[in-house]
């Protein structure tokens, strides 16, 4: 028996190769590591009250749009009290 086969026969390399993930299973894991640390984020960002938030220049409507715009655009919810004209 060579040092690469195991006991049934198989190619170790083969059965190393069935245990290594997919590609695609990569992809699903960077996702879901991806949305567990966006998870943490805005649980972390919504427990700071309206004064810590303003020291780190952000609004509390923000903080959706900030975690999860990759543009570094932040768009604002207007104010309960703000009337726009046309």
């Amino acid at each position: 028996m060579s040092p690469h086969t195991l006991t049934g026969g198989t190619p170790a390399s083969a059965m190393l190769a069935f245990f290594r993930p997919s590609p695609r299973l990569a992809g699903v894991r960077a996702a879901v590591h991806r949305y567990l640390a966006l998870r943490t984020a805005h649980a972390e960002l919504t427990a700071l009250d309206d004064r810590t938030l303003k020291d780190i220049g952000l609004d509390r409507s923000e903080i959706t749009s900030v975690l999860c715009d990759r543009s570094g655009e932040r768009t604002i919810a207007p104010s309960p009290g703000l009337q726009t004209q046309y």
